[in-house]
């Protein structure tokens, strides 16, 4: 595949991205607590890379959580993006030894209570489709005369699709509450990628990150966390419209130990199991 065509598979991606359910992620600028019926739900996304792990596999895929209202209202809470043109790392740090990207996040959302319900990835497949184009030649009769031929002719072109795997989260909830903000928490993954050659993989989905490297098993593993005094640090630095305004801290709701942290997560891969 060509640099070119990689740069439109790219454009595709933001297409896709388009196309899912409308965002309720705020800009720094817009930030801000809403009047009734709505309320105010902040936080940090946080992407956690282990040693030795590129960090284009940080955006191999658009990941995401998705979180679900009462009438079929449903999001996606962004933990990071394929697309080349979306950045959704903002600040960088080291925790545990690993590369940590966080991007404090605001999402104005209606008054009710509101769960997480899978942890998802969505990248592009390739798909063969046939399609009919109208082709002009021209040519020279045996008079010489210049003449035009039009038809109709079918050809195979190669399509790219979206294609989500999507992991079940456990029971998990928060609730948004008319005219104030709520910080619910940290919530992310670690990214860890192990190079199989032309073995399987034993754990985690094969992918090539671009594609002038070699491809690489990629496992994502989910955790969530309460840094509520790192967060709203973060928070309010990032939003400047919620720099002087009350948030209370209600962190996400679930059965004690169904969440892994970071730590906890990353461990796998980082102290010696296999």
């Amino acid at each position: 595949m060509s640099r070119r065509s990689w740069m439109w598979m790219c454009v595709a991606a933001l297409a896709v991205a388009a196309c899912g359910p409308p965002s309720a992620d705020l800009s720094p600028q817009k930030a801000a607590v809403p009047e009734a019926p709505y309320g105010l739900v902040v936080g940090v996304a946080a992407v956690a890379r282990t040693p030795g792990t590129p960090p284009s596999a940080n955006s191999a895929v658009d990941a995401f959580m998705i979180y679900r209202q009462p009438y079929g209202v449903s999001g996606e809470l962004l933990l990071a993006a394929f697309s080349v043109f979306l950045h959704p790392d903002v600040y960088k740090g080291v925790e545990d030894g690993l590369t940590v990207y966080y991007r404090p996040f605001a999402l104005k959302l209606s008054a009710a209570p509101t769960e997480l319900v899978s942890f998802n990835t969505r990248w592009l497949a390739p798909e063969p489709k046939q399609v009919s184009r109208t082709v002009v030649r021209t040519y020279k009769d045996h008079q010489g005369q210049t003449r035009t031929r039009v038809r109709t002719e079918t050809v195979t072109e190669q399509d790219w699709v979206p294609v989500v795997r999507a992991t079940s989260l456990p029971g998990t909830s928060f609730e948004v509450v008319a005219g104030k903000a709520r910080y619910i928490g940290r919530v992310g993954m670690v990214v860890h990628a192990e190079q199989p050659l032309d073995a399987p993989c034993v754990r985690g989905k094969r992918e090539g990150m671009v594609s002038f490297s070699p491809s690489y098993c990629l496992i994502r593993a989910p955790f969530m966390e309460n840094r509520q005094a790192a967060d709203l640090a973060m928070i309010r630095q990032h939003f400047p419209g919620l720099a002087g305004i009350e948030i209370e801290v209600r962190p996400l709701e679930a059965a004690p130990g169904s969440w892994q942290t970071l730590a906890e997560a990353a461990h796998p891969f980082t102290g010696g199991h296999p």
